[in-house]
């Protein structure tokens, strides 16, 4: 049960149904973080976790080339 006063973040890989975002919207209080976003966020705030974190999230920068900008 959420309360009023409850303040909660819900974490997924995946998505969520229709009624979990009607609901997290009504009240207002709730923030849901779906697969996508959780990326986003990872790869956004990555360079400012500590190294702990970072070990857990092992991640390295690959360099891709734009080969659309190279036809030009």
């Amino acid at each position: 049960m959420v309360h009023e006063r409850d303040v909660g973040v819900f974490i997924t890989t995946g998505g969520f149904t229709q009624s979990a975002l009607e609901f997290a919207r009504t009240k207002g209080n709730i923030k849901l973080v779906d697969g996508v976003q959780f990326i986003d966020l990872i790869e956004r705030h990555y360079d400012a976790l500590d190294a702990k974190h970072r070990r857990e999230i092992p991640l390295r920068r690959v360099l891709v080339p734009d080969l659309a900008f190279a036809e030009d």
